[in-house]
């Protein structure tokens, strides 16, 4: 992958776990070396809470890949978060971060974790629902008690659940749009119409439209709100659900960005 990835003048970094196996070190170590893009290292949440030997685990994966914190994103991944456990990870956190070491010295320190549902079966058809964006409020929270330490980098699974689902056989979802506001995100779904199939989601994004007020974005914002405005008016095809999934991540992906470069939160 690395190779091709090179060919096309992309420059990737390769991510670790401290549980990685030295094979794969010594293959994350090669790729280092011949890219110079540095390395991610990933700390789940199990690692995160076991701060007592993550200074010693840390420093090994440094050896192991031979490369300095200054050429490493250290990423907290937390998983998924909810109400309880942001309260929980706020107050532990920031008591971590200055434990860590070469705290100073990583290229970047971010906190990842993700707040969308596994499915979004709790929702009636065609009735808007929304969910916290509970990632972005860890993140406020966190980055607010230890701004003094480092900068907080920013990371989410966007409008995808932590955990990627197992599905064995043919799977169909209804039409959804999952799309990204300051606090929340707006869900919406239609029923399963086995006439009409995939072209419900004309529907679902002409009714997102036609709200008073509209919570969609101009078309120029992202991808997916070129899409969601095209698919409103009922213009080409529809799209299925990996497209769906595309552009609702487009524009999560869009409203981060834009966000963090307006406020300074995502």
């Amino acid at each position: 992958m690395h190779d091709a990835l090179r060919a096309r003048g992309i420059k990737a970094a390769p991510a670790i776990y401290l549980a990685s196996s030295d094979a794969y070190m010594s293959s994350v170590s090669a790729f280092a070396a011949t890219d110079g893009n540095g390395v991610r290292i990933r700390l789940p949440a199990d690692d995160v809470t076991a701060y007592s030997s993550l200074a010693t685990e840390l420093d090994a994966a440094l050896s192991s890949v031979g490369v300095a914190p200054t050429d490493v994103d250290l990423v907290l991944d937390l998983g998924f978060v909810e109400t309880g456990s942001v309260s929980a990870f706020a107050a532990l956190v920031p008591l971590i971060i200055p434990t860590l070491p070469h705290v100073n010295k990583w290229r970047n320190l971010v906190l990842l974790s993700g707040a969308f549902p596994e499915n979004l079966g709790s929702l009636t058809p065609y009735v808007p629902g929304a969910f916290a964006r509970h990632a972005a409020e860890l993140w406020r929270r966190v980055s607010g008690l230890t701004s003094t330490i480092r900068e907080l980098g920013f990371g989410d699974y966007a409008t995808s659940h932590p955990v990627a689902a197992t599905v064995s056989g043919p799977w169909r979802s209804a039409s959804n749009i999952r799309y990204a506001e300051a606090l929340t995100w707006i869900a919406l779904k239609s029923n399963m119409d086995r006439i009409r199939g995939n072209h419900t989601f004309f529907d679902i994004c002409s009714q997102l439209l036609k709200s008073t007020p509209s919570p969609l974005q101009p078309p120029g914002f992202s991808w997916g709100d070129g899409e969601f405005h095209r698919c409103a008016s009922g213009i080409g095809g529809p799209g299925n659900g990996t497209t769906w999934k595309a552009w609702s991540r487009s524009h999560h992906i869009s409203t981060v960005v834009d966000r963090l470069a307006t406020t300074g939160a995502p």
